[in-house]
Parts: C-alpha cells; sequence; structure tokens
C-alpha cells in the first residue's frame, strides 16, 4: 500500500481495491479519536447515520456534505462537542472543528490529522514543505505561510504558548511574510531548520545583561550568552523549542512585583505563583504590544495602558456563568496596578456595561456573570479597555458562544 501525507490528511492507494475505492483517505479520525456510544439524541435537522448512531448538524453538515459525505469522511464517530474551547466532529477518516479564533471565512476547517501522523510516522514531510516555503514575499501566498505558522505553533505548545493569531500574514520590513500572535511574531525564515524564526522582541525590550558563571548543576547554562536557566523556567524553555524557538537567554532569573520573570533574545518568560499550576508560565504577550506600536523606546515610559483580554470560557452552556479576564501593561509590557477596566457585553437581546475591581500587582483583573437571556447557537462579544492616570488605551475585542445543555459539573479540587 502506498501512501501520500498531506496537512489534514493522509491518502492510501490499495491496488487490490475496488475501482472506486483504489485511493481514499486513511482512517486517521478512528486513530487519534475514541469512538463514542450511538446517540439517543434526535435533531430535525440533522443528517444521521445508522452504521454508528451520530448525526451531523448545523455548518458540520454543509460542510460535510458539499465535501464528499460520508464516501471521503467516513461516517461520523461522534457527535457534535465541545472541546478545549472548539466545537469538534470526528469522523472515520477525519476530524472537523469550529474555531472562532481563526477568520470567518477559515473557522470551520479540518483538524491537521496529517501533519500529526506524519510525525508519528516519522516521514519528513514536515521539514520538505516547510523547506519548500520560501521567504520571499513574491512567491508565498498567504494561505501557505498561515498554514505553515499554524503548523509551527501547533508543534510548539500551541495557543497555551504562543496565544492567538492576532492579523493575517503580511510583509515584513524585511520583505518576509510574518504574523502577530499575542506573545510572539512569526516570520517566513528560509534560513531556519523548520522554515519559521521569532522576531527578536526579547532583545528590542530587555538589554542583554553582563555574564555570569553557571549557578546550579541542574540548570541549563547557556555558554553563548553567560545565563542559567532554572526550575520551572527551564522546564517550560526546553519543552516547547529551547534556544531555537526562544533564542538564547539574555537575563538571569528575576523578580518583578509578584512574579518572576526571566529575558530570552524572542520572548519573556513569566512565572506567577497565584496562578493555576498548569498555567503559572507564560509568555509575555509581546507581540500584541507590537501590533499596537508599543517598541522599544530611550524616552520615558508613557502609561498609555495596553489591554490584553480573553474570555475563560469559550463555549458556555445554559446557566453557566461566564468570566472576562483582563491584563494591564504600559507601554514596555509592565503589569499596571490600579488600572479601571471596563468591559461592554454585546447579545443580539441587550448590551451591558461592566466596570471590573482595579487590576492587582500583575495587571490581572476579572468579573464574573450571567446572561440575562439564553440563545443556543448565539455569539456573545465584549470589548474591554482599560484607563490608567487619566489614560485610555485601545480596546480588546473578544467573543463566546452560548450552547445546548446545561452547565458542566466543576472537577472536585485536592
Amino acid at each position: 500500500m502506498a501512501y501520500q501525507y498531506f496537512q489534514d490528511g493522509r491518502l492510501e492507494s490499495n491496488s487490490s481495491a475496488s475501482a472506486d475505492a483504489l485511493v481514499r483517505l486513511s482512517p486517521l479520525g478512528r486513530e487519534f479519536a475514541s469512538v463514542d456510544p450511538p446517540s439517543s439524541n434526535s435533531y430535525p435537522d440533522a443528517l444521521c447515520f445508522a452504521e454508528t448512531g451520530h448525526c451531523v448538524r448545523f455548518s458540520f453538515r454543509k460542510y460535510f456534505e458539499q465535501h464528499g459525505g460520508a464516501s471521503f469522511f467516513g461516517y461520523p464517530i461522534t457527535d457534535l462537542k465541545a472541546e478545549e474551547g472548539r466545537l469538534v466532529q470526528h469522523f472515520e477518516r477525519a476530524t472537523l472543528v469550529w474555531d472562532k479564533s481563526l477568520p470567518p471565512e477559515s473557522q470551520l476547517r479540518l483538524a491537521p490529522l496529517g501533519i500529526l501522523k506524519c510525525s508519528l510516522d516519522g516521514c519528513t514531510a514536515i521539514n520538505s514543505t516547510t523547506r519548500a516555503i520560501p521567504g520571499s514575499v513574491e512567491s508565498a501566498s498567504v494561505a501557505e505561510v498561515e498554514s505553515l505558522f499554524a503548523a509551527y505553533t501547533a508543534r510548539h505548545g500551541g495557543v497555551a504558548v504562543f496565544g492567538m493569531s492576532l492579523a493575517a500574514p503580511q510583509p515584513g520590513t524585511d520583505g518576509n511574510m510574518e504574523q502577530p500572535y499575542d506573545n510572539a511574531i512569526m516570520f517566513v525564515d528560509a534560513s531556519a531548520p523548520e522554515g519559521v524564526g521569532l522576531r527578536p522582541l526579547g532583545a528590542a525590550r530587555h538589554r542583554r545583561e553582563p555574564a555570569v558563571p553557571a549557578t546550579d548543576p541542574r540548570g541549563l547554562y547557556d555558554p553563548v550568552s553567560g545565563h542559567n536557566v532554572l526550575h520551572a523556567f527551564r522546564r517550560f524553555y526546553e519543552q516547547y523549542g529551547g534556544q531555537a524557538v526562544f533564542g538564547h537567554p539574555i537575563s538571569e532569573m528575576r523578580a518583578d512585583g509578584a512574579m518572576l520573570v526571566q529575558d530570552f533574545e524572542n520572548a519573556r518568560l513569566e512565572w506567577h505563583p497565584d496562578a493555576p499550576e498548569d498555567s503559572r508560565m507564560c509568555l509575555t504577550a509581546y507581540g500584541r504590544e507590537a501590533l499596537l506600536g508599543s517598541g522599544p523606546t530611550n524616552t520615558p515610559v508613557a502609561q498609555t495602558p495596553a489591554i490584553t483580554a480573553w474570555e475563560e470560557w469559550p463555549i458556555i452552556f445554559a446557566g453557566q456563568p461566564q468570566t472576562l479576564h483582563a491584563r494591564v501593561v504600559d507601554e514596555k509590557g509592565r503589569p499596571l496596578q490600579g488600572a479601571i477596566v471596563t468591559a461592554m457585553v454585546r447579545s443580539a437581546e441587550n448590551v451591558v456595561d461592566y466596570t471590573l475591581p482595579s487590576t492587582d500587582a500583575n495587571g490581572h483583573t476579572s468579573i464574573t456573570f450571567a446572561l440575562s437571556t439564553w440563545n443556543p447557537g448565539q455569539l456573545v462579544q465584549f470589548d474591554m479597555w482599560a484607563t490608567y492616570a487619566g489614560r485610555t488605551g485601545p480596546s480588546a475585542m473578544g467573543s463566546f458562544v452560548q450552547w445546548y445543555g446545561a452547565a458542566p459539573t466543576s472537577t472536585p479540587g485536592p
């Protein structure tokens, strides 16, 4: 049997199969997802399959039927469900994902099962494809570059590390295509092993400090820059790509208010002791700050606040409250304590304004509320902006979706 790998699937050729099935998609959906028991739900708008006991609904049905149906995707092996803030449905040979963080025209798409399978099989398609995408603006399409950056992001921690993409790829000042994410700016770098590099936003915001000796045999000492990477910083650094992604460390770990930080050429790592254990380490939102025009400066810092806003639950169920978070920093990325954040939440029925508590030492604040009306499938949008020392910065926007069903039961704590 012969195979060819693509980003979202793998084609297989079987010479012993019937003429209409010589080439088809490999059953990667079954490989990467569990088959759910047949559902007893009945939906008047759904396309249901007795073979597996699952139905395809809404825009998923339209996409499914327009692109070959069961003969292409195989039968659905789950119903539509929420996974990691996205709506997902698994089929025998593919997975469909609705992701609101993407542009509207591409929010419903195939999951990159081909890339996952290729990496497990040890094939060279990822690197060869990456190398084949050139660094010049003229010869790489926006779609090619966006796909390249999405694959790179997925291999190095995804949204949890880099945040969301903030705009479509566009030419950088050096002629290479680049795309801003919350915490970094990626660019096409034909000399890099994966064809992608990060702009040196860390070095642009923090001067390289003098070298120091190795301080801990359990740490990682970088002889090029003469700095140590220790404890949780080392684990995070090595887990998500190390020097190839974040660059060399240019400072030692140090306290900054209530958190610990360390600067690298391409990013700054933050450790928040009061955050949940799996999210204590994160990157400073240098990509968003660069997009807002808050680059490095030698003049005194103007305390115009920059805000990052996000929702705790991208999808909420009937009766479930929502929590909106905000982090406010100055133009050099330093947290602003005492900033006032206002939120405007808009649904089809009404608009509600909230004033959040003043930001803490980490620049963070949040508010929890319940919607006054409920319309499953409806998008709720919000705008948030911060005021500090009489100055109001640019707003940040976001959205979440109301969905069917009751609120899930929370996991008991220790």
